[in-house]
């Protein structure tokens, strides 16, 4: 599909000023200026494929199928488990890790639905994907912005669609690779109760994704450069999108996702006398997930 050049040349400015905010201040000033040649080459072929992916959503009309035509270039394949578990229709809210790099890709690419919203972080790039931000809800750290995407995902329920949540607010350890991915589950939002608890009807499915970050990526001297572990990995991320959009099958990556079995706040409390809260269910599950992606 062919792009407009206007809305690649955009796009491309928008991805080297998310790329630069997320390294923080540090990268800001001269890092900036050394690193924008490096930058740019990967950040306009990854601005074309964005610009392409947006116009798989307008064409198959929604995130799922418009997914499955971009994974290809990140992935030579997916470990699936757990896939027969997926409700095919009614309220769904996925819950899952966030290890990124293209984890949304992995899930979406293996749900059997058309309406999947997914709660992302307000990147500015992203809602310059006109078709695709139709598809997301935005949710940042500002107090009343947050509450109103609250309110947006229990009506989102309500409506009986799918959404895809990463509670963790921020990236996390692959646990193919990286230690700390069960401890991370703890910080995951409380909010998770508060949303199940005014559409009781919605199943949760708690979602694994391991494998999607390199090794090579994560140890190549310009990741070390980066003593903080979180810098790091997101330096790893960039690198290896970097090197993955020039050559898609450099890394060879197979990442592993398991879908849990879906449950719903009504069952959780016949089933549960003691009534613990759906955050400590959810999180417990998760871990229990993570310790067996760990070791697979």
């Amino acid at each position: 599909m062919e792009v407009n050049a206007a809305d690649i040349s955009f796009l491309r400015k928008q991805i080297i000023n998310d790329i630069f905010r997320g390294l923080g201040p540090r990268a800001q000033g001269f890092p900036r200026k050394f690193m924008w040649p490096i930058v740019w080459p990967p950040a306009h072929e990854f601005s074309k494929l964005a610009a392409c992916f947006d116009e798989f959503v307008e064409h198959y009309g929604n995130l799922c199928d418009a997914m499955k035509q971009i994974l290809p270039r990140f992935v030579s394949d997916v470990n699936v488990s757990g896939a027969a578990h997926v409700p095919i229709d009614g309220p769904l809210l996925i819950v899952s890790n966030h290890p990124g790099t293209f984890d949304e890709l992995v899930i979406a690419s293996n749900l059997p639905r058309k309406d999947l919203k997914i709660v992302a972080e307000g990147f500015p790039f992203l809602s310059n994907l006109p078709n695709t931000r139709e598809h997301l809800i935005f949710i940042n750290e500002n107090i009343n912005e947050r509450v109103f995407a609250i309110r947006d995902i229990i009506r989102r329920l309500e409506e009986g669609l799918s959404l895809l949540i990463f509670p963790s607010g921020t990236l996390e350890p692959d646990p193919a690779i990286l230690p700390g991915a069960e401890d991370s589950v703890s910080n995951w939002s409380h909010s998770l109760d508060l949303i199940l608890r005014k559409v009781p009807q919605t199943q949760v499915q708690v979602t694994i994704v391991s494998g999607v970050l390199s090794k090579s990526a994560l140890n190549h001297p310009f990741s070390k450069l980066f003593k903080d572990f979180d810098q790091r990995q997101r330096v790893a991320e960039a690198i290896q999108i970097m090197q993955q959009l020039f050559s898609p099958g450099k890394y060879n990556l197979v990442p592993k996702l398991t879908f849990e079995k879906p449950f719903s706040i009504d069952k959780h409390y016949v089933d549960n006398s003691k009534k613990t809260p759906m955050w400590d269910t959810i999180t417990q599950k998760a871990k229990n997930l993570l310790e067996y992606h760990s070791r697979i």
